[in-house]
């Protein structure tokens, strides 16, 4: 099955990719958020604007689940709906894009994987919680540590 019939499945219809100024636009604003407020990322500016400038980046009809964006590791993508602006969750899917280098190795690699034994659940574990942390991050949101019984 193609990756347009397993994105359909779960909500994703693609339409067309994401023109260049807007790209650029998206582009920009992303790097200088991750490059303002995260201070490891400060000297980093032109690498994460180019690798997100290179992302491929389609405008789709996306299931109200996803908020209007979706990463696809399969094939490396980015989807949003045309109205999206950048906001915590076009940013958490960009920063899953940037640390995703299974293009490099030809080899498909899931990211934000949470195993135990057999049992394995994608987009949770310790990968999330730093991809929010960055997220929040990276946005000048303030930062909370907050203990919850169990956790």
């Amino acid at each position: 099955m193609n990756f347009e019939k397993k994105l359909e499945q779960i909500g994703i219809f693609p339409e067309e990719k994401v023109k260049i100024d807007k790209k650029n636009e998206i582009a920009k604003s992303i790097a200088e958020k991750l490059c303002k407020n995260c201070e490891q990322l400060s000297e980093l500016y032109n690498e994460i604007y180019m690798r997100i400038y290179n992302c491929d980046l389609y405008y789709a009809e996306i299931a109200t689940q996803f908020n209007g964006v979706f990463y696809y590791y399969k094939n490396n993508s980015i989807y949003i709906s045309r109205e999206k602006q950048v906001d915590d969750y076009l940013m958490h899917e960009m920063i899953h894009y940037i640390q995703n280098f299974s293009k490099l190795g030809n080899k498909a690699k899931k990211i934000g994987l949470c195993r135990f034994e057999d049992y394995k659940i994608l987009a949770l574990g310790i990968n999330e919680a730093i991809v929010q942390y960055i997220t929040a991050k990276a946005l000048g949101n303030e930062l909370q540590r907050i203990n919850v019984g169990n956790i």
